[in-house]
């Protein structure tokens, strides 16, 4: 079995028309979406999380055989008056995307 891995590196909070640009020069879209310490204010979640929905987004004649994409994001508490990991997933929802916090299942060594 052999499978091509690309990295490709984008400004998080640069929103859907960036992102979808970006996924036509980088040959469609993404099956897994890394992103750390990125999102560190509420202002640049919902950029991010609109680059993310174009990032993943599936082809409509691609929809029935595309696995679903993942995307891992590493939120740091921060002293913003808004705690991030509760704002997420709320955010996420209204985009139709599912987050779920997989804190405890992180192992660190």
């Amino acid at each position: 079995c052999s499978a091509a891995v690309a990295v490709a590196r984008l400004d998080a909070a640069c929103g859907a028309e960036e992102a979808r640009r970006f996924v036509g020069e980088h040959g469609g879209r993404f099956d897994v979406v890394l992103a750390s310490d990125v999102v560190y204010e509420h202002r640049l979640l919902g950029p991010f999380l609109d680059s993310v929905s174009e990032l993943t987004r599936v082809a409509a004649d691609d929809a029935s055989s595309a696995q679903a994409p993942v995307v891992v994001v590493a939120v740091e508490s921060r002293p913003c008056g808004l705690d991030l990991r509760e704002a997420l997933p709320e955010e996420a929802a209204r985009r139709g995307l599912r987050a779920e916090d997989a804190t405890e299942q992180v192992r660190i060594f």
